[in-house]
């Protein structure tokens, strides 16, 4: 197995017994006064610390248990002493599951540990009195013109966040919002998710590329939730401003793959959307679509997983790494049948068509 469990409870154990405590020089004259103010803020830097031991410490317990689980399996299997097709194969499941647990604590220990993404130069939401051709001005450099196109504007960016904004998205009745998944906070994918904004506002009259979060790397690092719970508080920022800018359009989400739990996440707390379209969707988090809040009259939660997309063994009914199938009948949703494998919905100019209609 991949994973002691053992020594994974003993580092556990080890990082909760190694707080550091400040010393005081409080009341003991200025001197003192002042070497009492650099131990404060020294005691502000190891706090800081100390919440992320403990939150290594929370996740190596919880694999050093998951762990031992898989041990007690293991054991229990090789007392058949047999090499027969069923043990061999319930075996080599108990390996692949000890290989993903390995792979989901690296993740998430290393989410833990790295700093928070850099917050954006300006944010869209601070420049509501601001036109839309200003706020590019304000954010443009050559090499994000570069990949946005003569036709792309800007609204927001800083390391590893891009919101571009396609068509006339002052004036549009309609705007839709991408909300893109693993891997969309590495630059040297933003040029594919421009063409697929430009090609949605085609069918819209205009599209924001939505690349406002930090979105997990790999899929390992996507079994994590606070990606889309950061990622959610932001999405509803930035829609809450789209609408304080123009509350008659009508405002669609189309979330894809880990977007979806970074819109559900927005959804729970409210979201000035009509419409939220969720593509090969991992999970949502809410058990029916009713609990999922757009601020509309006529609020529509549309679920769409191409007939070739392998997301789909990624959820059930009863839930997922992130919750239920949004396709499933339970859930609630409205269902669009497309065929296409998990990528390749942007390509699908009938499922673009049925976003654009959306709104009539």
């Amino acid at each position: 197995m991949p994973i002691d469990a053992a020594l994974a409870a003993a580092c556990a154990r080890q990082l909760r017994s190694g707080w550091f405590t400040p010393p005081t020089f409080a009341g003991l004259g200025t001197i003192f006064d002042a070497a009492d103010a650099e131990a404060t803020r020294i005691h502000q830097r190891w706090e800081a610390l100390r919440r992320t031991q403990e939150l290594v410490a929370d996740v190596l317990s919880d694999v050093a248990s998951a762990q031992l689980d898989l041990d007690h399996a293991w054991q229990w299997a090789r007392k058949f002493g047999d090499e027969s097709e069923t043990t061999t194969s319930f075996l080599n499941t108990l390996c692949a599951m000890g290989a993903a647990l390995d792979a989901a604590c690296a993740s998430q220990i290393e989410l833990i540990c790295t700093p928070d993404a850099v917050p954006p130069r300006h944010r869209f939401a601070d420049l509501d009195r601001l036109s839309i051709d200003a706020i590019h001005e304000l954010n443009a450099t050559p090499e994000l013109e570069a990949i946005a196109g003569p036709d792309g504007r800007i609204l927001e960016s800083g390391d590893g966040h891009l919101v571009i904004a396609y068509g006339d998205l002052e004036h549009s009745r309609k705007v839709a919002t991408i909300v893109a998944g693993v891997g969309s906070s590495q630059p040297e994918t933003w040029v594919g998710y421009a063409g697929r904004g430009r090609r949605l506002a085609q069918e819209t009259g205009a599209s924001v590329v939505w690349l406002g979060y930090r979105a997990p790397d790999s899929i390992p690092a996507a079994l994590v939730a606070e990606p889309a719970i950061d990622g959610g508080a932001a999405l509803r920022e930035f829609q809450a401003a789209l609408a304080n800018r123009n509350s008659e359009q009508y405002r669609t989400i189309v979330a894809h793959s880990y977007g979806t739990v970074v819109a559900g996440n927005a959804a729970r707390a409210g979201l000035d959307a009509d419409a939220l379209v969720l593509l090969g969707s991992p999970g949502v988090v809410a058990e029916h679509a009713s609990e999922l809040k757009l601020h509309s009259e006529h609020p529509r939660v549309i679920a769409v997983t191409g007939d070739r997309d392998p997301i789909s063994f990624a959820a059930a009914a009863a839930g997922g790494v992130h919750g239920p199938d949004p396709t499933h009948p339970r859930f609630g949703a409205e269902v669009w049948d497309t065929p296409t494998d998990h990528s390749g919905y942007w390509g699908n100019q009938e499922f673009l068509r049925k976003v654009g209609a959306l709104g009539g």
